[in-house]
């Protein structure tokens, strides 16, 4: 799948400071869901962020881009927000990106993202295109617990439909995208795969290959998985057995999964994060993790016989709304890129922003 941005003949002036009170778009854009929100100038959302299930949002005759714009301009209108108030709309986007040509942006996304082709403005509005998991990082080092720490290192993990994340040390943005894609250590000995990709994190622990890595742990146990889970063969439905107190999906959630996220946590701290605890913050979002909060107190229970050192662990502060407020900062931090001539688009732009 690929994401692309093409240029248009449409111009805009330059950009504006902060203090003549633009707005800013933010389209947080995922393989289950698409959210939109507008960031106010002096840095809070416009009430009611709206959510879509991306699978019905692209559903229409439209192509999926023209959906996903065609919807955000809706809602902007709702908001009485024309485009002349907007200097920029942020779009995270699932999938690794080549920012190599600022205005030829090419994004590799999901298998279960649709395709989107993207022109660089829209009704004279510049898009900004980024991976979802450096704009979720993004929004939780300046909206976010980040903001409120003062921290110089943070790793944001989005632990969703797949897992991935972004990092951010000092004033740079220093990396991102498929953070998932780290190996990790599954404990019983079963292999599994995502894209090909075997003994990866993303292939036991997101929402989309807890499922599957479930029924092979059921078949390890000798147990018929269709038995011990009552109803669809899903993630949710698998913890609401949890909660239930099914002996089996305890013990895959508590012996197995708990050592599988722990070691995922554990290599973004050692890889990422330096050796000093103050300075340092780990937050983690997405659906798996903001839904079931426990499997993050489990994976902690673990973190030492994987980590180099435990830092500050969060939950995402802003929960659903994190990658929103980061699309929308990235907008307003490509726009102040653009307007004190900053060339390296990893660079952030100081107070600013944060």
């Amino acid at each position: 799948m690929r994401v692309s941005s093409t240029t248009t003949n449409q111009k805009r002036g330059s950009p504006p400071s902060e203090a003549e009170g633009y707005f800013f778009g933010g389209i947080d854009f995922g393989g289950t869901t698409c959210r939109f929100g507008i960031l106010r100038p002096k840095g809070e959302l416009v009430p009611d962020s709206r959510e879509y299930l991306t699978e019905e949002l692209v559903a229409g005759p439209e192509s999926a881009s023209d959906s996903v714009v065609s919807a955000f301009r809706k809602y902007s209108q709702e908001k009485d927000i024309g485009p002349d108030q907007l200097s920029g709309i942020g779009i995270g986007c699932p999938g690794p990106l080549n920012q190599e040509a600022r205005e030829n942006r090419t994004v590799e996304t999901a298998a279960n993202s649709p395709d989107l082709e993207l022109e660089k403005e829209v009704d004279g509005v510049p898009l900004f295109l980024e991976n979802d998991g450096i704009t979720a990082a993004i929004g939780e080092i300046s909206h976010g617990h980040g903001k409120e720490g003062n921290y110089d290192n943070l790793v944001h993990v989005v632990h969703g439909t797949g897992i991935g994340g972004g990092v951010i040390k000092g004033n740079r943005i220093s990396s991102g995208a498929e953070l998932g894609y780290c190996q990790v250590n599954p404990q019983i000995g079963l292999r599994m795969e995502t894209f090909d990709k075997r003994n990866v994190w993303e292939a036991y622990a997101s929402g989309q290959n807890i499922p599957p890595f479930f029924r092979k742990y059921c078949e390890h146990k000798d147990k018929d998985p269709e038995y011990v889970i009552d109803g669809e063969f899903t993630t949710a439905n698998i913890f609401e057995h949890y909660h239930q107190g099914e002996p089996v999906v305890e013990e895959f959630t508590e012996d197995v999964l708990s050592h599988i996220n722990a070691s995922g946590y554990g290599n973004m701290i050692n890889l990422f994060l330096e050796n000093d605890e103050e300075e340092n913050l780990l937050t983690t979002g997405g659906t798996v993790i903001l839904e079931q909060p426990y499997l993050l107190d489990l994976a902690k229970e673990h973190l030492g016989g994987y980590a180099l050192f435990i830092p500050e662990i969060k939950t995402a502060k802003n929960e659903y709304d994190t990658g929103v407020y980061g699309a929308a900062e990235l907008a307003r931090i490509r726009r102040e890129q653009e307007r004190r001539g900053m060339e390296d688009i990893f660079e952030l732009p100081g107070t600013y922003t944060f």
